[in-house]
């Protein structure tokens, strides 16, 4: 099996998010929101990537507490501006 778990969703999910956080007036109004925006795509993005792979069968993660635990560090550093 190749991916595709979710439809490849995390794309569309991060370009959507993408699109919101560099809007021009959302970077005039609200710029410490855009920049999350923009990384919470980013690492969604990677995030949904990496479970799509495993549930796939195409990788594994080898330590779920461990990829959890790293995946939430990762976006608590998106929110921290």
């Amino acid at each position: 099996m190749s991916g595709g778990h979710w439809d490849y969703y995390g794309i569309e999910l991060e370009h959507m998010l993408d699109q919101i956080g560099n809007d021009s007036d959302v970077k005039k109004r609200f710029p410490k929101l855009s920049e999350i925006l923009i990384k919470l795509g980013n690492t969604l993005y990677i995030t949904e990537h990496t479970l799509d792979l495993d549930l796939s069968g195409d990788t594994i993660i080898k330590n779920d507490t461990e990829f959890e635990n790293k995946t939430i560090k990762e976006l608590e550093k998106c929110i921290k501006c």
